[in-house]
């Protein structure tokens, strides 16, 4: 706001400006022209006197030239003497008024005319001084040839004194007009200053009256701020505070202005805010900086501070805001991030100790599992002939549940293996995958009906080798559950998500009771009896495992004795990262 007043005044200021110098400058002209116009008018109304002067010498000289040829007397020749005395001089005046006025041979014809008649007039009186009277000079007066040539002169002069008359109306009209003009440019220029002046004088009373509120505004903003708002000088003192700077810190304003601002802040912190308070006073600004302050109790808050100079009034105005709790917040997060990570590594190495207990149980079960396996065939072989039918049923069954121990102690390895090893993130076709475990159960599916229902999938980036057990997890289960179908029908496909693809496989199978679907992906847990769907509930264990270790997770969606859904989804952005 104060710019854009600055600005105006400025503009106004300049308009009056050029208003008055386009005053002064028009009053120097007009002056100049008025001036001229008067000097010209002037030099018309000499011109006029001249002319007159000139003929009433031209008729004081005939007067005493025809007075002395009368009487004879030489003191009627008084006038005429005057006369040729002044002549001159009067003509050549003339010639200097009429300059540039009146055709040059006018002036030359008058000039000439008044020479011939002084010439016909000093003949006359020097042929009177030679002969005493002559007669011839006598006749010549009465035949009148002086009169002609005077008649004709008169003519000349009123011929001169009608064009310098109508010039001289003519330039005392122009200067009146010029007059008249400035008069009125000058009335206009003023009333156009003097409007100029109301409006900055109006414009200045509206900036006054804004600039009021807006310090009311400035002063209420800054007395009710939860915030510590301040102004420091050049010298490291406080030279005004609001409220809150008492309320946060406990001291009062004349406290915290009547000593440097550096003896509250923290001794840690002190060598940081100089650095800062100089870098302010070269012209810099202050964003986010961070010190502590000592309040009258004794401890210290922290205040994050920005701050911009005033130069010119070697001053600082700077904003602060108390984020000591925000602090206490960060210190317990940091604490609680160690404790998660302490907490995190303790974990890590109970899974390490489980996974690793696991594989030892599941490998030191393998020796008296073998050895069951070898006696019960070799009994089996042995006694052949001797067991009865119940004997014989005891022994198959001892040796079915030791194959069946078997497979789960191998399903037991490959889920802790799926724990401990390392992935590989590159892409992954999974159609290629699906393709391949088809081909893996083809045999096993040989005299069964199946009609495969695919949609293209599309490519991740995760360990091949992990997503080749989830399809085939997902795949022998479709299979095996809906084995006592007459036609199997298992469909594969994927949906795209915002952030994830889901994929999927749907079987028409036995389905099952979605109150017990959190026991699914459990280690151990079934929901159909192993005499009637074989399985050693693992796989689906194996699964979850795997999927979260690519991010995603694991669900299924049933209903009793009308198929399953199997999903899995991978995220899209870690794939993208990964890749």
């Amino acid at each position: 706001m104060t710019r854009r007043f600055e600005s105006k005044i400025k503009k106004g200021f300049a308009g009056i400006a050029i208003i008055l110098a386009g005053v002064i400058a028009l009053a120097v002209a007009n002056s100049n022209e008025v001036r001229q116009a008067n000097q010209a008018a002037a030099r018309a109304e000499d011109s006029l006197r001249e002319l007159e002067g000139i003929l009433v010498t031209l008729v004081d000289a005939e007067t005493g030239m025809r007075g002395y040829v009368i009487t004879g007397q030489e003191s009627y020749l008084e006038p005429y003497d005057r006369a040729a005395a002044t002549i001159n001089r009067r003509m050549t005046r003339l010639k200097q008024l009429l300059d540039g006025s009146v055709p040059e041979n006018q002036i030359q014809q008058l000039q000439s005319a008044v020479t011939d008649q002084m010439a016909f007039r000093k003949s006359i009186v020097e042929k009177i001084k030679a002969d005493g009277g002559s007669e011839a000079a006598r006749r010549s007066i009465r035949i009148d040839e002086g009169k002609r040539g005077m008649d004709d002169l008169r003519k000349m002069i009123e011929r001169l004194e009608s064009s310098e008359n109508r010039a001289l109306v003519q330039r005392r009209q122009k200067s009146e007009a010029m007059n008249e003009r400035t008069v009125g440019t000058l009335v206009l220029f003023v009333t156009l200053a003097v409007g100029l002046l109301i409006s900055g004088l109006m414009l200045v009373r509206h900036y006054l009256a804004a600039r009021e509120r807006l310090e009311e505004e400035r002063n209420r903003f800054f007395t009710l701020s939860d915030d510590l708002y301040c102004v420091a000088g050049a010298d490291g003192f406080f030279k005004q505070v609001n409220p809150a700077a008492e309320r946060i810190l406990g001291f009062s304003a004349d406290e915290l202005t009547s000593r440097p601002f550096l003896e509250l802040i923290h001794p840690d912190d002190r060598e940081a805010t100089q650095r800062e308070a100089e870098r302010l006073a070269q012209g810099g600004r202050t964003v986010y900086f961070e010190n502590r302050y000592r309040t009258k109790t004794g401890d210290y808050r922290w205040l994050l501070w920005s701050a911009a100079p005033a130069p010119k009034d070697n001053l600082i105005y700077a904003v602060a805001k108390d984020i000591t709790d925000h602090k206490k917040t960060e210190q317990r997060i940091i604490q609680l991030a160690e404790e998660t990570k302490q907490r995190a590594a303790q974990l890590e190495g109970l899974n390490k100790e489980l996974e690793a207990f696991s594989y030892s149980v599941s490998h030191d079960l393998r020796a008296p599992l073998r050895h069951i396996a070898g006696f019960s065939d070799m009994l089996q072989r042995h006694a052949d002939g001797s067991l009865d039918e119940k004997g014989k049923r005891y022994l198959n069954t001892i040796i079915d549940s030791a194959k069946r121990m078997g497979t789960l102690i191998d399903d037991l390895l490959v889920f802790s293996r799926m724990g401990r090893s390392e992935m590989r993130r590159e892409p992954v076709n999974l159609n290629a995958i699906v393709d391949e475990t088809i081909a893996e159960f083809a045999l096993d599916i040989a005299t069964r009906r199946v009609n495969w229902k695919r949609q293209p999938l599309p490519d991740v980036v995760g360990d091949r080798a992990m997503l080749k057990q989830v399809f085939v997890n997902l795949i022998s289960n479709a299979l095996k559950y809906s084995g006592t179908r007459p036609v199997s029908e298992i469909e594969i496909g994927a949906r795209d998500e915002a952030d994830e693809t889901i994929f999927f496989v749907r079987d028409n199978g036995v389905g099952f009771d979605m109150a017990y679907a959190n026991k699914l992906f459990g280690v151990f847990q079934r929901l159909h009896e192993s005499t009637q769907f074989e399985g050693t509930g693992i796989g689906l264990a194996n699964v979850r495992r795997i999927v979260a270790r690519h991010g995603g997770r694991a669900w299924a969606e049933a209903e009793l004795d009308k198929g399953a859904t199997f999903y899995f989804s991978m995220p899209k952005a870690k794939n993208h990262a990964a890749a």
